[in-house]
C-alpha cells in the first residue's frame, strides 16, 4: 500500500473495543455492574421488566455492557445500558417499529446501592446463554461506502479499481484495522446491506455507534440469518439511542 494511501485511511481510524463471548462457568460470579450476556440485567428501584406493547410478551434481557471498561469513547453521561428484544415482533429499526418492541436503559454511575433485580413476569422468549466477555483494543476503519462521508478523496482513490470494495479492505487489513464482523463497542458500524446511520431526531445530526451487537453463537443470539443489531446515539444528546438490525 503506497505512502498516499496510508495517509488518507490512518486518520480515519477509531480505537474500539472488541467483545469476546464465553459462557458462564458454574458457580461464577457474574458482575452486578459489568458486562454480560443474558441472565440478571442492572436496574434501579422504580424499574420493572419490559414487556412488548404489541405482543404483551416480556421482552428478552439480551445484554449489559460496561461502557467504562474497554478502549472506546465513552459516550458522555453513559457508564452502562442495558438492552431488551422482543424475539416474537423482531423489531429491524424501521419507522413503522412500534415503540417498546426494543427497549436500551443507560446508566450514570451504577452501582450496588442503587441496584434493584428485576424478574421477569413469565419465561423469557429465547433468552440467551449467560456469557462473560473479554475486551480487546481493535482499530475500527468506516467501510467503504462509508468513507466518503468521512473523506471524499479515499473514495476517489479506490474508484479505480476493478474491486474498489475489497482494494479498500485489503488496504484496512493492511493498517491493522478490524475487517470481520464482531460484537463491537464504539469504532464504525460494520454493515452487511448497507450503510443506514440513523439522524437524531432533536438536532438532526448523524448518530455515533454505541455498541454492533453481532450473532453470538456462544450466547445462542442470532439475528435473523447470521446478522447484526447496530445501537446509535447521539453526542448532542447521548441518551437518544436508535436501533438498526440488518442480515444476510
Amino acid at each position: 500500500m503506497d505512502d498516499a494511501v496510508t495517509s488518507l485511511l490512518r486518520p480515519l481510524a477509531k480505537t474500539a473495543t472488541k467483545l469476546t463471548l464465553r459462557k458462564v462457568k458454574k458457580r461464577e460470579v457474574i458482575p452486578l455492574t459489568g458486562s454480560h450476556f443474558g441472565g440478571q440485567p442492572y436496574a434501579e428501584i422504580g424499574e420493572r421488566w419490559p414487556s412488548c406493547p404489541t405482543c404483551k410478551i416480556d421482552l428478552t434481557f439480551i445484554c449489559q455492557i460496561d461502557l467504562t471498561a474497554g478502549f472506546h469513547e465513552k459516550p458522555k453521561g453513559i457508564d452502562l445500558f442495558t438492552f431488551f428484544y422482543c424475539w416474537e415482533c423482531f423489531p429491524w429499526g424501521f419507522d413503522s417499529d412500534i415503540e417498546g418492541t426494543w427497549v436500551v436503559r443507560t446508566y450514570s454511575n451504577p452501582s450496588e446501592t442503587f441496584f434493584k433485580p428485576i424478574r421477569p413476569r413469565g419465561p423469557e422468549s429465547y433468552p440467551p446463554d449467560m456469557c462473560l466477555v473479554r475486551v480487546n483494543k481493535v482499530d475500527s476503519f468506516p467501510d467503504f461506502g462509508e468513507s466518503e462521508y468521512h473523506h471524499e478523496k479515499v473514495a476517489e482513490r479506490f474508484s479505480d479499481f476493478d474491486e474498489p470494495d475489497d482494494a479498500y479492505e485489503a488496504a484496512v487489513k493492511s493498517l491493522g484495522g478490524e475487517t470481520e464482523f464482531c460484537t463491537l463497542v464504539g469504532g464504525y458500524a460494520h454493515w452487511i446491506q448497507g450503510e443506514d446511520i440513523p439522524e437524531c431526531e432533536h438536532c438532526k445530526n448523524k448518530m455515533s455507534l454505541l455498541t454492533q451487537i453481532d450473532s453470538e453463537e456462544e450466547a445462542d443470539v442470532i439475528w435473523g440469518d447470521s446478522g447484526s443489531v447496530y445501537l446509535f446515539y447521539c453526542a448532542t444528546h447521548p441518551r437518544e439511542i436508535e436501533l438498526r438490525l440488518q442480515c444476510f
